[in-house]
């Protein structure tokens, strides 16, 4: 495999005139790549920095919220379930003061997984409706990002509640 030497040109130049965008997005994405490479610490030192480049420079944090979710997934991913929840919460705050409703979802959506995750079948049920709800106000590629991630978390409290036919 070919070594990840950063996030390409997109962050560098980003950094470097400052573009908030460039440099939050290919950060993120360095990380999201790493972390899907099972490279964690990697990935954690790429969302660190898209994080930390968002909160100097984004007056409404909507980059800031998506990056902070990715980070918080890295974490699920490495088992820090109690550093994900942290995240995720911030995260969706962070979404709602900046009136970005898909971090918001992908945070609901997140907190919802991380319940099941922990056994939480009441919590990830009360969770449940309101998610569908919004997830069916989205649009394109997030309506079937979220429509899936809900779907598989409603046959998951469905099997962890004995109800393995619904």
């Amino acid at each position: 495999a070919t070594p990840v030497r950063g996030p390409g040109p997109g962050y560098g130049m980003g950094a470097e005139t400052p573009h908030l965008g460039a440099t939050v997005k290919g950060a993120a994405q360095a990380s999201l790549a790493l972390a899907g490479s099972c490279r964690y610490e990697e990935s954690l030192e790429w969302i660190e920095r898209a994080v930390t480049a968002g909160r100097e420079w984004e007056p409404k944090p909507q980059l800031t919220s998506r990056a902070v979710n990715i980070w918080a997934a890295t974490l699920r991913e490495i088992g820090d379930l109690e550093g994900a929840r942290h995240l995720n919460h911030e995260a969706e705050e962070l979404a709602r003061s900046a009136s970005f409703p898909g971090a918001r979802i992908s945070s609901g959506i997140d907190l919802l997984t991380l319940d099941l995750l922990e056994g939480n079948v009441r919590e990830a049920s009360l969770r449940l409706p309101g998610l569908l709800e919004e997830a069916e106000g989205t649009k394109g590629w997030h309506q079937w990002l979220f429509g899936g991630r809900l779907a598989e978390a409603q046959a998951r409290i469905e099997l962890l509640s004995g109800r393995p036919e619904e």
